[in-house]
């Protein structure tokens, strides 16, 4: 049975019988007392093959084997396995290299060895295909180690070449004609698509030894960014980027006439059938390592800190590669730049770019990349409102790419479908999404993407009555964002604390210190995105309470200018016109001009039942039943006992008891 542990948990009678070189009689009595012991278990598919009951026993069986004669017996296996290979199978190719390799065999085995790894990730068997790189990698650098090389000098000069090499990995390890960086990109790259980040930084730290003259600086960013430390992402992927040919401006001034430029080549582009006339302005960059790559990660990372330069980014990058031809890289660019578009927003070009980058990778036949463009189809028809066609391609994308590989974007598409929810007022539902993204950034140690799902889960929390939780949480998610300085996120934050300090009743001027941070820092950073109408009429909404409580006329002119600035974006984003609407209407109300502010009214509740934006169909019948209870006690009634139905629908018990409570004040 020692034979049959070399060859594995797993093995079959034709290959161990040729092993031990004996009849089958005598090999029967070895598998039945095998069998009788509990050792070895029967393969229920096929008669020939046997499996141990545990790989302990096998372990225990394989330590009682000298080292060389073990090695000389893989490499017998080895050959044995790959004269009689029947299939293409991803792990009979790897059975065979990992025994080729154990045996000495060293170039053979990193020929299965990359053939397996490869065809494992044609099936998304991540884990698998890095087992491959790994036993290739550790080959080929003990092949090209400094250390190997003056063994095999020694070895030559003494008279005895070629010992050395077959000490350490037999007499074909040392010819491997194999590039170390590219194993070690394919790695990195793998470990990436199943979150291992730390292991991945952990590898690109040993590339220098492999190749001083070639960097992987870029991966290194991506892997920064997706763990949360952003500047120091952006500062090494601008390095990178520079040093591989590409040019970026310095000031924002330089930053805003790149942005022209490019805007204006991509018009002219479009106007216009041949583009000979910009060959030489518009070549490409000199293609060095990584440059394409590091540009993609870098424009994914400008989006939440600067969004010009993003843009202009974007700009450069198609012009450069539409004029190439259908490519991974520009179906990736195509849903980048149309998430970007939505932001603008510009909703039109948002879904044609993502319907591209859909139809690009449908064409280069790639399942995770169709995957990567449902995600950024259904961002986009979330902009748009269009709520069930963006849950359909977020929910397609979530799953896809849990099970594909890459949890950051896997915990983008849950994030999005919560959002989504959230503003249909889908509470529970929002709350189950939240918490699967939370949990997939958790798992990969992402501190950025874990503040970006606390922070609307914690006002959910709170919202629904678990309000000390929801407190704890958004105290933890902008800590967390501050840490990464995602100032996009949190914004998003700071705009749920200020709304539980509202709730919580502890005083307008702590509501108001986390909302006058966020929209100044949406000034500052010059943010564009959906959460920067919300945090403008949040902090609208908390002038007006505080202006209620103290009747200081300059609270109302800081709700008058939160509000202007937040209905100007909501004339945009569609989906938060109620809100905007709604807080009009309490402007009005505090000047007196109840009329009009009974037709806001109306018309909040009009385009909420359109929306399909309960929450706020809700707070506008609530708001609207409170001002009508010194003018009309039925139609107050009336409108107050429908905001209890839908805050008893939505699961909001903290909105219900106040609506209750106005209620029980008219009966």
């Amino acid at each position: 049975l020692t034979h049959a542990a070399i060859i594995g948990r797993s093995f079959d009678l034709p290959l161990l019988q040729d092993l031990l070189g004996i009849e089958e009689p005598q090999l029967f009595d070895v598998i039945n007392m095998g069998l009788e012991r509990g050792i070895l278990l029967e393969d229920p598919d096929r008669a020939d093959r046997y499996h141990f009951a545990t790989p302990l026993f096998a372990e225990i069986l394989r330590r009682e084997v000298a080292p060389e004669r073990a090695r000389a017996l893989s490499r017998r296996i080895g050959r044995w396995l790959a004269a009689r290979r029947e299939g293409d199978s991803a792990e009979e190719i790897e059975r065979i290299g990992f025994h080729l390799a154990r045996g000495g065999e060293g170039k053979k085995a990193v020929a299965y060895l990359l053939l397996a790894a490869e065809a494992h990730r044609k099936n998304y068997a991540h884990t698998e295909a890095i087992a491959c790189y790994e036993a290739v990698l550790q080959i080929v650098t003990a092949a090209t180690t400094p250390h190997a090389r003056e063994e095999d000098e020694r070895s030559h000069r003494s008279g005895r070449k070629g010992e050395g090499q077959a000490r350490r990995r037999g007499e074909e390890g040392r010819s491997i004609e194999v590039d170390p960086l590219e194993v070690l990109r394919n790695l990195v790259d793998l470990h990436t698509l199943v979150g291992n980040y730390q292991a991945a930084l952990d590898l690109l730290a040993t590339h220098p030894a492999l190749d001083p003259r070639k960097t992987l600086e870029g991966r290194r960013g991506d892997l920064l960014f997706r763990i949360g430390r952003i500047p120091e992402a952006i500062a090494v992927m601008e390095g990178e980027f520079q040093r591989s040919g590409g040019r970026l401006p310095r000031s924002r001034f330089g930053t805003l006439g790149a942005l022209l430029v490019e805007a204006l080549r991509q018009l002219f582009h479009s106007l216009l059938p041949s583009r000979h006339f910009l060959a030489k302005v518009c070549a490409p960059r000199p293609e060095a390592e990584g440059g394409w790559d590091t540009l993609l990660y870098l424009m994914r990372a400008y989006w939440f800190v600067d969004l010009s330069r993003c843009l202009m980014v974007h700009l450069r990058a198609l012009n450069q590669l539409e004029r190439r031809g259908a490519s991974p890289h520009l179906a990736r660019i195509y849903a980048y730049h149309a998430a970007v578009c939505a932001a603008l927003p510009l909703f039109g070009r948002a879904l044609a770019y993502a319907t591209r980058s859909f139809e690009l990778w449908e064409k280069l036949g790639d399942a995770w990349g169709k995957a990567h463009a449902s995600l950024y189809l259904g961002i986009c028809h979330h902009f748009t409102g269009a709520w069930e066609v963006a849950d359909r391609f977020l929910g397609e994308a979530a799953e896809k790419l849990s099970r594909y590989g890459d949890p950051w974007e896997a915990e983008m598409a849950w994030s999005f479908r919560g959002y989504n929810a959230r503003l249909q007022g889908k509470f529970r539902e929002a709350r189950s999404a939240f918490q699967h993204a939370y949990l997939a950034a958790a798992q990969v140690n992402d501190l950025r993407s874990m503040g970006q799902a606390l922070a609307p889960l914690a006002e959910l929390h709170f919202l629904m009555g678990e309000e000390e939780r929801g407190k704890a949480e958004i105290t933890e998610a902008i800590a967390q964002l501050e840490a990464t300085q995602d100032w996009m996120n949190l914004v998003v934050a700071l705009n749920a604390a200020g709304r539980i300090a509202r709730y919580a009743q502890e005083g307008g001027e702590e509501a108001l210190r986390s909302l006058e941070r966020g929209t100044r820092l949406v000034e500052r950073y010059r943010l564009r995105s959906d959460h920067n109408v919300e945090i403008f009429l949040s902090l609208a909404e908390a002038a007006l309470d505080r202006f209620g409580s103290t009747a200081d006329p300059h609270w109302r002119q800081v709700a008058w200018k939160g509000w202007r600035k937040g209905y100007r974006l909501a004339r945009h984003f569609r989906n938060y016109l109620p809100h905007a609407l709604r807080v009009q209407a309490r402007l009005e109300a505090t000047r007196g001009n109840l009329p009009k502010a009974r037709r806001l009214w109306q018309r909040t509740i009009n385009h909420a039942t359109g929306a399909g934006t309960r929450y706020q169909l809700a707070l506008a019948c609530y708001e609207a039943g409170r001002a009508a209870l010194t003018q009309d006690d039925r139609f107050a009634e009336a409108l107050l006992s429908r905001s209890i139905a839908l805050f008893t629908e939505i699961e909001a018990p903290l909105d219900r008891q106040r609506a209750e409570a106005s209620l029980r004040r008219l009966r």
